[in-house]
């Protein structure tokens, strides 16, 4: 799933340390997921999404002034 993320989501994201949850609400259903890596990614390198068996979340935003970077937090499902 790709988005746009308001300014309070970006927050988040950009403060977000390792064993921080994360929940996903939809009204469906509400998912918590536990953060386990964060890490600057470039631009262009999507591989980052690519399928796994783990049941996770990957969060990316832009990082002020690194036009080529990007920051990536990764959680897993509890």
């Amino acid at each position: 799933m790709f988005g746009n993320f308001n300014e309070d989501a970006r927050k988040v994201i950009k403060d977000a340390k390792k064993e921080m949850r994360i929940e996903y609400r939809t009204k469906y259903e509400t998912k918590t997921y536990l953060i386990k890596e964060i890490r600057e990614i470039d631009e262009t390198d999507l591989s980052i999404l690519n399928s796994t068996k783990e049941d996770r979340i990957t969060l990316i935003t832009c990082i002020a002034n690194q036009k080529s970077k990007r920051l990536c937090v990764i959680g897993i499902g509890e």
